[in-house]
């Protein structure tokens, strides 16, 4: 997702590092695969949707998981971009991503070990400990580590309800393994999503995201030398770094002081059924770990959850005063009578975010939901008086 800059400063620099937002990319026109869309089909298959549930629930069922990675997510311009990984995932939130490309990234390792994720950052020589989602949201959500949602599809994993699931008669291999292929369709009969599913284990060693209204891939996300079920030594689940690096702690708060928190920041403890799970504060950090760009506010965490999806709101303090100014891909949109935001769709991903100012506070909302879902939503979020007027 481009950034959204307000004046000189991009809104999210230094997000994704403290949060690990996952970026997403168009597809290249000149490398694409093409869907054709079903004109019709059957009811809802029974055993296909109890495939699509044993591979969205493999990471709880069947945990031990090493293999290496390839994402690769196909841009509007440019060639695609693609990133490589060894991933280890175990029981309880457990899972070790180690970096091997792109070449910015080569080196970074995140870790965690259920309660804590730390990331090392070769380059900075900094590790940032945050609390895990699972931690921060509390066991019982049931949600996956990081390191699955990273190689789980995005739009099955938060839409799963809402698609068409095919099981194709064709018998396909993938990392070498037996695997059924599923095919996941939205209510026009278009693919949305590919998944070659593990037949001993459940996990989708392969899975392929489209965008339904081109048909063209989008993302990918390929496993190879993959492992399954077998013990990994728990000291790969703590932190090991260099002595000479600098670690920063990201702090979380626990609901009731969340919800003071919240209405410190202006915004409500529920809006449309989400309600407030958790706030991570800022790092008590030197100003000089982020980026020159976003040194002019500290950032803060907010989680909002109904129970099957989240959403993230960031809010940056002290921003100033001034307009906000989007790259592209942003337009502007109306967030009340006297107030105007900006927001980015990615359709192919099921992915929006909608930015806006406020009391001297710029606020993102990203959530997994088409924007015209997220709008309503943010509207609520940035009630207020002041006005923020587009260029």
């Amino acid at each position: 997702m481009a950034e959204l800059h307000f004046a000189a400063a991009p809104v999210v620099a230094g997000a994704a590092l403290l949060f690990l937002l996952a970026g997403g990319c168009r597809p290249n026109a000149a490398d694409h695969v093409t869907a054709r869309p079903a004109r019709h089909f059957a009811p809802p298959d029974a055993a296909a949707r109890a495939l699509l549930a044993r591979a969205l629930s493999a990471p709880r069922r069947a945990p031990l998981l090493r293999a290496r990675a390839v994402i690769t997510r196909w841009q509007q311009k440019g060639p695609a971009a693609v990133s490589v990984l060894d991933v280890i995932e175990a029981s309880g939130g457990r899972f070790r991503l180690t970096y091997a490309a792109p070449e910015a990234a080569r080196g970074r390792v995140v870790v965690s070990d259920g309660a804590s994720v730390w990331q090392y950052e070769p380059r900075s020589q900094v590790v940032l400990k945050r609390p895990a989602a699972r931690a921060a949201l509390g066991a019982k959500s049931g949600g996956a580590s990081s390191g699955a949602v990273l190689l789980m599809g995005t739009k099955a994993a938060s839409d799963g309800d809402a698609l068409h699931p095919e099981i194709t008669r064709r018998a396909e291999q993938a990392a070498g393994r037996p695997t059924r292929t599923l095919l996941l369709r939205d209510a026009k009969g278009r693919l949305v999503e590919r998944r070659w599913v593990d037949e001993a284990t459940g996990w989708s060693l392969r899975t392929e995201e489209y965008d339904p209204a081109s048909g063209s891939l989008s993302r990918r996300v390929e496993l190879f030398r993959v492992s399954l079920g077998k013990p990994v030594p728990a000291a790969l689940f703590r932190p090991a770094f260099p002595a000479t690096a600098r670690v920063v702690t990201a702090r979380a708060v626990r609901v009731a002081g969340a919800t003071g928190e919240a209405r410190r920041l202006g915004l409500p403890t529920a809006v449309r059924g989400y309600r407030l799970r958790s706030v991570v504060r800022p790092p008590a950090r030197p100003r000089s770990f982020l980026p020159p760009a976003a040194a002019g506010g500290e950032t803060t965490h907010l989680v909002y959850s109904n129970g099957a999806r989240c959403v993230s709101v960031f809010v940056t303090e002290n921003v100033g005063a001034g307009l906000l100014h989007p790259q592209t891909g942003w337009r502007s949109v109306p967030l009340g009578a006297r107030r105007v935001g900006f927001a980015q769709e990615e359709p192919g991903r099921g992915r929006s975010a909608v930015a806006w100012v406020r009391t001297n506070r710029r606020f993102v909302a990203i959530a997994p939901l088409p924007l015209e879902d997220l709008l309503p939503i943010s509207r609520l979020f940035a009630g207020g008086e002041d006005l923020v007027e587009p260029e």
